[in-house]
Order: C-alpha cells, then structure tokens, then sequence
C-alpha cells in the first residue's frame, strides 16, 4: 500500500526584513499521501497481503498472473472510506507545537469485469488509485537557528486530488504449476491546489501558487504466480512508474536577490511552470499457505521507489534564486520497503460460507527531505539552516496498522465483504461485492 505521498513541491522561500523568512509553498505536498491499497475488502482484512493468492477479480490490479483462479465470468464492486490523519508542526522554538488536520474521503475504489477464455483470462477494470484531500491553516512561527531570531510567515493550502486507472489485464496458464500475466493502464490525474503565505491574521497573504489542471498517461503491471503445492503458491510483481506533467501559476512577490542582502523581489503575477506529479515504480513479493481448506496464511514485502518523485521538473521555486544555491539534488525522498501479513478462517456450511480475517502491516515514513551541500553560506539567508529545520526535524519512522474483516458467500455466485484498517495516520472502511455469472 501507500502511499500514497508526490514529485509536486512548489516552494518558495524570501527573506523580509531582517533575519524574517516567509515562505510561500504548496506544503500539502510534502504529505501527500500516497497509498497503493491491494484493492478488495477481503484482500483488505488480510493486511493487504494479496500478491501470493491473487484469487479473484482485485488480481488484475494486484497480481494480473492471479486472474488463472478464475474459472467463471465475474463482475466486482468495491467502495471505500479513509480518514486521514495530517500531524503538522505549526508552532515554533525548539519543540514546535503539533497539529492534527483530518480530512474524510468516499469513493468508488474498483470495478472489474472478469471473462476466462480457454487457458487465458482477460479482465477490464476501474481503480480510484489515489483520492486525497487536505486542508491546512497556521500563523506564523519563530525558528532558532544559530542564536538568531528567524521567523516564518503563517500559511494556509488545500487540495483536491484524484488518480484514476483505467486497465485491462491478461493471464495465461502455463501449466498447473505456473501463471504469467499482465495488466496495462491508463491514468488520469486531476488535481487543484491553492497555498498562500504572509501574515494570517492580516489577512496578507501575498504570495503563493495555484495548480488547476489534469493529465493522463499509461503505465502497466507484469506478474507471476508459481504454485509450488496445491496449498502453496509464490507470486511476484512489478507496477512501472507513471508521471504527468502539470501547469502551476505564481501569484504575488517572490524573493529575487543578485547582491548582498538587498530588499528585492520579482513579481511572477501570471508566470507558470510546469511540475511533475510522479506515481513511483513498485515491486512486490507474496506468498500464501492454505494450511487446511478452512485456514490460509498470507504475507507480502513491497519496495516502492518514492525517489523517483524527484525528477527534472521537480519545481522549488528558490531554485531559480540565484543567492541560496540551491537545486533539486538537495531535495529527497528515501525508498521503503512495506511488509503485510493476515490470516483467513472459512466456516463452510452449505451453501453459506463465511470468512473472518485479520492482519497488519507496516508503512515507512517516506517525507520529504533536505540534504544540506555548503552550497549556501551567506549568514543573512540561513538556507541550509532553515530548510534544516523545516524537513530534517522531525525522525524518519515506521507506522504500524491493523485490519480485521469477514464476508460470506452464498450459493458460490455472490460474495460480499467489509473491512476496517487503522494505523496512527489513517482509518479505512472497505465494502467489496462479487458477483459470478454463469
């Protein structure tokens, strides 16, 4: 899962007065959120462990070489609810105050069609792969660095963003030991975002960017699935990485020094400049180990390539700031490795069956972060200093979640299922149905 959190950091730093550092910057992105959830409430109730049983309709966006499981044409429908829980420090000193921003999200998550073919099966589907919302609000804060007296404007955002892939996916059966597929996909993102700095309780909020446009491209999906034993099976995939490009517009004043400290700006009322939005290339391994008929055992490792956020285009405004020296080789995002885990127990009383599941999982914190060079060393700006502070406060960490979930079946032609998902930044609600045609 993810994410999510994107290649999108519009920042601009200036310097007002003496030693006062406003910022003006598309914050919100530095917590995006990304979170590529193995798609299904019973996949869900698993700990999001699917890549090694890949057995219904969610394979072709989870393992597409899963889609030989299924012998019968099927349609799928699920729909999810996720609280999102932003901690952000808007206080300032040497222990910064800490906040909590929530925001809510309900949307229709996936929708499949399922058709076996002789040996192959093909699959086209739906995925909301991203929707996210945040909304943020802080006055201005004081920062110590070097025994100085450096203050930040207070700054506000939001944003609206929505990743959707459209996919069709293919497998094929080898033979009883092994499983090839593949899915391709197109994406569209949709995104709208305003932030704006300056004095809050002025009213001043002078300077800032907003981003109000949309773009598609194309990625895909291989996978394998390898049944050592009726009850044993491996799979593996790969997501390629997607990126779009979008159009981003300044508004207001923004620092522009050529010299020692003078008090000058450039107004880039009107100006654009394009940033990349980058979903990142992911791997995964998945095995699962059906003890008896009733009881299976799954587990997955996940590395996701948050570096590649970091591109060409990734756009810090003060990059085109002469004085502070500073280019996107400061700027990082560390690659994580996510494990997942659960368990299902099935009650099978014809022609009901029932299943209950649990899990957890682990997500790595995978911010933004600042890596000083010595490349900014006039006293006056405290670049290295304050973007130090801002990115490099707070320790790498490692969330960890807990899922739990049941669905039952009846007559082996319609199944629902509901899970819950909890970890310290985020609730999910996921109700899925499958209903398979004869």
């Amino acid at each position: 899962m993810v994410a999510p959190k994107v290649a999108l950091i519009t920042s601009t730093l200036c310097l007002c007065g003496a030693y006062t550092l406003a910022q003006t910057n598309e914050r919100i992105y530095e917590q995006l959120d990304f979170r590529f959830v193995t798609p299904g409430a019973r996949a869900v109730g698993m700990g999001k462990a699917f890549v090694g049983l890949a057995d219904d309709a969610t394979a072709a966006e989870s393992n597409p070489a899963g889609l030989s499981n299924l012998f019968e044409p099927e349609v799928s429908f699920e729909l999810s609810g996720t609280q999102y829980r932003h901690l952000r420090y808007t206080g300032g000193g040497r222990n910064p105050t800490a906040h909590v921003f929530e925001s809510q999200v309900w949307v229709p998550a996936f929708v499949s069609y399922v058709q076996p073919i002789g040996d192959a099966t093909l699959s086209f589907y739906r995925q909301a792969l991203q929707k996210f919302r945040d909304e943020f609000r802080f006055e201005g804060r004081e920062i110590p660095v070097a025994g100085r007296r450096l203050f930040e404007d207070g700054a506000y955002g939001k944003m609206d963003v929505g990743v959707v892939n459209y996919g069709a996916g293919l497998s094929y059966v080898f033979s009883q030991y092994l499983s090839l597929g593949g899915s391709f996909r197109i994406t569209h993102v949709d995104l709208e975002s305003r932030a704006r700095s300056g004095f809050i309780e002025a009213q001043d909020l002078d300077k800032g960017t907003d981003t109000d446009d949309a773009a598609t491209t194309w990625t895909g999906t291989v996978g394998i699935l390898l049944k050592a034993t009726p009850r044993v099976a491996v799979g593996a995939t790969y997501h390629g990485p997607a990126s779009v490009l979008l159009e981003t517009t300044f508004d207001g004043r923004f620092a522009w020094y050529t010299g020692e400290y003078p008090d000058n700006f450039r107004n880039r009322t009107g100006e654009t400049d394009e940033v990349e939005y980058v979903l990142p290339s992911r791997f995964a391994v998945g095995a699962s180990w059906r003890l008896v008929d009733e009881f299976v055992l799954v587990f997955d490792m996940q590395r996701v390539n948050y570096s590649e956020r970091v591109t060409e285009k990734f756009l810090i405004v003060d990059f085109q700031n002469p004085v502070d020296r500073l280019s996107r080789n400061n700027f990082y995002f560390d690659d994580v490795t996510e494990l997942h885990g659960g368990l299902e127990y099935r009650w099978i009383t014809r022609p009901t069956v029932i299943g209950l599941r649990l899990g957890f999982f682990t997500d790595p914190d995978h911010f933004l972060r600042f890596r000083p060079d010595g490349m900014n060393p006039d006293p006056e700006l405290f670049a290295d200093e304050f973007l130090t502070f801002r990115f490099d406060r707070v320790r790498p960490g490692r969330d960890y979640g807990f899922t739990g979930g049941f669905g039952f079946t009846l007559f082996d032609r319609f199944q629902a299922d509901f899970a819950l998902s909890r970890s310290d930044d985020v609730s999910e609600v996921v109700v899925s149905f499958v209903a398979r045609l004869r």
